[in-house]
């Protein structure tokens, strides 16, 4: 799996949160074979081989579509508050009775199977 939208595509450790959580042992073959990262040149020493995905483009063009771009923390962070946020209004939708839409995963299989909710529920 390809932590970005073009497969080619890797950041160095520590530069891009998405390629640090999924792809962490696609950076360790990386640095084992002397392979450079997306935006590294090779530096004659230890990185010998250039990026797969510059090889053929330069790195502003790869850029140019925002699934290659390196991904920091306070973008994953928002998009963690957003999931949760829209969480929240599908509950809402499918438990309108419940005092507390932040229900367990069993909670919620069980009302949508049964059609009764076992928590709290408003009067």
């Amino acid at each position: 799996m390809s932590p970005h939208c073009d497969q080619q595509v890797l950041h160095a450790p520590g530069e891009c949160d998405v390629c640090d959580k999924y792809a962490p042992e696609r950076q360790l073959v990386r640095i084992k074979w002397g392979i450079c990262f997306t935006g590294h040149d090779p530096d004659g020493t230890h990185f010998l081989i250039p990026c797969p995905s510059t090889k053929l483009r330069t790195v502003e063009t790869i850029n140019k579509w925002p699934g290659n771009r390196a991904v920091g923390t306070w973008l994953a962070d928002i998009a963690d508050k957003t999931r949760a946020a829209n969480q929240n209004r599908i509950d809402a939708l499918l438990f309108p009775t419940c005092k507390s839409y932040r229900l367990t995963w069993r909670e919620r299989i069980i009302a949508l199977f049964t059609g009764e909710y076992i928590g709290e529920v408003n009067q």
